[in-house]
C-alpha cells in the first residue's frame, strides 16, 4: 500500500497487486510529475494527484535503477533490459537471458550486468543507453 498526498487537500491510498517477484520499490518517474510503483515485482506508473490513472507495467521486475543524469529508469526482468525515459519506454534490448538478469552497473552511457544461462553460468552484457543495444550476454536462440 502507498499512500499519495499529490499535492491537493484529497490524499488516496494504492493498494496495488503483486506480482510474483521480490522488488518493493517506489519512485519518482522520469516525467517529474508521475511515480513508479513496484510491488513485488508487479509496475505501475501513476499520477499521485489522480488516483484512475494508473498504467500497468507488467508483472516480472527484478530491478529499477535510475540512470546517472536522473533522466531515465532502467529497468530489469528475467531476460531483458528496458529504459523509462520521460515519454514513456524507449528502448527494450534484445533477450539477454535464459532466466535471470543481474544489472551490476548504469554508467551515463552503458548498462552492464550478467545474465543467465541454462547451465547455470552467467554472462556479462553491456548495454548502450542511448539506443539499447546490447553486446554479450547468455541467450543465443531466436528473438521473442
Amino acid at each position: 500500500m502507498v499512500r499519495f498526498l499529490g499535492g491537493t487537500p484529497r490524499a488516496w491510498t494504492g493498494n496495488f497487486q503483486r506480482g510474483t517477484g521480490a522488488l518493493d520499490h517506489v519512485v519518482c518517474h522520469p516525467d517529474g510529475r508521475r511515480v513508479l510503483v513496484m510491488a513485488g515485482g508487479s509496475g505501475y506508473v501513476v499520477d499521485p494527484a489522480d488516483p484512475s490513472v494508473v498504467d500497468f507495467l507488467g508483472g516480472q521486475w527484478e530491478s529499477c535503477i535510475a540512470t546517472t543524469d536522473g533522466r531515465g529508469l532502467v529497468l530489469s526482468d528475467t531476460v531483458d533490459v528496458q529504459l523509462i525515459d520521460h515519454t514513456g519506454l524507449a528502448w527494450r534490448s534484445r533477450r539477454l537471458a535464459w532466466d535471470g538478469v543481474r544489472i551490476l552497473q548504469v554508467t551515463h552511457d552503458t548498462v552492464h550486468g550478467e545474465a543467465a544461462h541454462f547451465d547455470g553460468s552467467w554472462h556479462p552484457f553491456s548495454i548502450s543507453i542511448t539506443d539499447g543495444k546490447a553486446h554479450g550476454g547468455a541467450y543465443d536462440g531466436p528473438e521473442y
